[in-house]
């Protein structure tokens, strides 16, 4: 306590002293009391010290060994010694890392040495801290942990004798109030080993991957090593914690941060491992100062309990570095790397627990249900027109031979499968006749089988020929002496079965060659929507505008060219593989970025890429499309994030892992 702070408490006293009855007296006594014999500590821990704070000083050793000459070589130990070697540098400027010594498959004396080494050349402040990776085992007659380096040696059937690192031999290379921090990833650590250590050195820090009788896991294929180390790496490099607000992150916060997640990871892979922590001091063995986070996103209404809970949590494919999430608050807190991976729109997170969609919107993230709970599609597609296949053996089309439209479809399929379309319809070359396609259309109908489909995809790739301003699709069973009962009308499409079927959401696609589409053509003013590319689609578009789109009724059609144009055949169609490279979110189709493909998007970009290429090609294609208004204003909607959640497959672990 400092003389001026001694002169305050005391006038303070001889002020009340005259009137020994007033209560202040009795106050300001029991405060000099309390201030007396507090002081001689405040400065290892009082406010003082908190606005002070120095910059943590390190001394990192990382020792992993792989390569026993008498034991069971392991496979993971030095690849998780240099991954922690690594990550240490990942606290700077946080910490100030003043050496690092990194140790593969070394023996006894070249441990010890190092260690002393080390210890004989720091400051007095200086942390050292230590990093095992390896085999080790804990000896109840002694009550000792051993190490083992690469020259260790079994004697006499005991776990581990001949040069063999008793854990007393590291603690006493250094002084009693010298701060040590050892990481121990090995089997059978635990903490019956600590109560004479934390005695003779108090300031020495241990935290394990293991109790006394638990194995530790020596790595899983998905996490690259041990649990332990890492989710000790990924603590380094993102910001635990700093729960007692003292701007310190200590051994003590990340025992807290490790523990759940070593427990679950170890869990998943069919062991058990819990951490342990030792030693008298832990909450003041610290390792780094403790980091601002940049920003904060809200969930609305939070309740995936995995999500908050579960660790390697991605967003959008990218893996989230530095991360807090406040449940209290439902809030995920994110640090500078990380502050831009949420877009404005639909998100995909997925971590080892599942997989989510969130809609951020200033700031907030909201879980976004998907509008569509069944979708089907239609594929139909013809190559053999001159059917060679035709099990009735009847003559040639006298349309020409097609190649890669059918290929092309099955692409075109397996892109909706991935968008979550659970049942599709196949139909290619003699499958696909006109009174098949009617009876599959027909299903989809008010009160029919698949009535309760909410959003419906109808393909047809071939040829299509022009009779009296209609088009009609050419089917397989096309016979050019009675066109229209040998094909299918494509006005059908938009007059009868738009009104009768009863999903919600319909979208037709034609990628028809050899002749003009007149369908656009028969449409009246009232029954289109202008297809001006509308500059509005650069803007982003609030969720409130989506629902609404998804809510409303709608019969939308997008077709391969214009009236009197013919589409350009090649390798099954350019219009088709403009499609289908825009339902993969391949060609920037999503102009807006908020992860949802709306019509006017996708239909856009499909007419944009056609052109373009028919236009190298010397030939002028323009795709067509038009929103069926008289139907209702709504627009068939695709969610690309939910496209490429379901493309990123999660990993699995590895299952039954090696024990060290």
């Amino acid at each position: 306590m400092t003389d001026a702070l001694k002169q305050i408490l005391t006038s303070n006293i001889l002020k009340s002293y005259n009137n020994v009855q007033d209560p202040i007296y009795y106050i300001n006594t029991l405060t000099v009391l309390v201030l007396l014999v507090c002081a001689p500590h405040f400065g290892h821990a009082g406010l003082a010290q908190k606005l002070i704070n120095p910059t943590p000083r390190l001394h990192i050793i990382s020792i992993g060994i792989n390569e026993y000459r008498k034991f069971s070589k392991l496979q993971y130990a030095v690849p998780d010694a240099t991954l922690i070697a690594d990550a240490f540098l990942a606290l700077e400027p946080r910490a100030n890392i003043v050496s690092q010594h990194l140790l593969l498959d070394a023996t006894k004396n070249e441990i010890l040495e190092l260690i002393s080494k080390v210890s004989a050349t720091k400051r007095l402040d200086d942390t050292v801290v230590i990093y095992w990776a390896g085999l080790s085992t804990f000896d109840d007659e002694s009550g000792t942990l051993f190490l083992a380096p690469v020259d260790a040696e079994q004697v006499k059937r005991k776990p581990i004798s001949k040069n063999a690192i008793a854990f007393f031999e590291i603690v006493e290379r250094f002084q009693p109030k010298d701060k040590v921090i050892f990481f121990g990833d090995g089997c059978y650590f635990g903490d019956g080993f600590g109560d004479k250590i934390s005695l003779t050195h108090p300031k020495v820090a241990i935290l394990t991957s293991s109790k006394v009788d638990e194995a530790a896991i020596d790595g899983l294929p998905s996490l690259g090593g041990s649990p332990f180390a890492y989710h000790l790496a990924k603590a380094l490099r993102s910001p635990v914690r700093d729960i007692d607000l003292d701007t310190l992150v200590s051994v003590d916060e990340l025992f807290i941060y490790l523990y759940p997640k070593v427990v679950q990871t170890s869990n998943e892979a069919g062991a058990s491992q819990h951490p342990s922590l030792i030693g008298r001091y832990t909450h003041r063995a610290m390792l780094s100062k403790a980091q601002t986070l940049h920003k904060e996103y809200k969930f609305d209404q939070f309740s995936d309990f995995k999500l908050a809970t579960a660790d390697q949590l991605e967003v959008n494919g990218s893996e989230i570095q530095e991360s807090v999430f406040d449940e209290n608050a439902h809030a995920l807190r994110l640090g500078e790397n990380d502050k831009g991976i949420f877009r404005n729109g639909l998100n995909f997170l997925r971590n080892i627990k599942g997989k989510w969609l969130y809609w951020h919107e200033e700031g907030k993230l909201v879980k976004y249900e998907s509008p569509y709970k069944r979708s089907h599609a239609i594929i139909v597609a013809i190559d053999d027109y001159n059917r060679n296949n035709d099990p009735y053996r009847r003559p040639k089309t006298g349309l020409t031979q097609l190649s890669g439209m059918v290929s092309r479809a099955q692409e075109l399929g397996e892109a909706l499968r991935l968008y979550g379309f659970e049942k599709i319809h196949y139909f290619f070359d003699e499958k696909a006749t006109s009174d098949r396609i009617e009876a599959i259309l027909r299903k989809y109908w008010i009160d029919e089988e698949f009535a309760s489909v909410d959003r419906l995809v109808f393909y047809f790739g071939g040829h299509g020929l022009d009779f009296h301003d209609q088009t009609l699709l050419a089917t397989y069973n096309y016979d050019s002496s009675r066109k229209v009962g040998s094909t299918f009308r494509a006005l059908s499409l938009i007059r009868e079965h738009s009104e009768l079927i009863a999903s919600p959401h319909a979208l037709f696609l034609l990628d028809v060659c050899h002749a003009g589409l007149a369908v656009v053509g028969t449409l009246t003013d009232q029954e289109i929507s202008d297809t001006a590319i509308d500059p509005k689609i650069l803007k982003f578009k609030r969720l409130s505008a989506i629902r609404d789109d998804a809510e409303e009724r709608s019969r939308n059609i997008l077709v391969a060219g214009t009236a009197n144009q013919e589409a350009l055949w090649l390798n099954g169609g350019i219009f088709t593989k403009a499609l289908i490279t825009t339902l993969k979110g391949e060609n920037e189709a999503d102009a807006n970025n908020d992860g949802v493909l709306q019509f006017h998007e996708y239909a856009n970009k499909v007419r944009g890429d056609v052109s373009l290429y028919a236009a190298t090609k010397g030939h002028r294609q323009k795709p067509s499309f038009k929103v069926l208004t008289s139907y209702g204003q709504g627009r068939v909607l695709f969610d690309l994030i939910q496209y490429q959640s379901n493309v990123i497959k999660p990993e699995k672990f590895a299952a039954p892992p090696k024990k060290r």
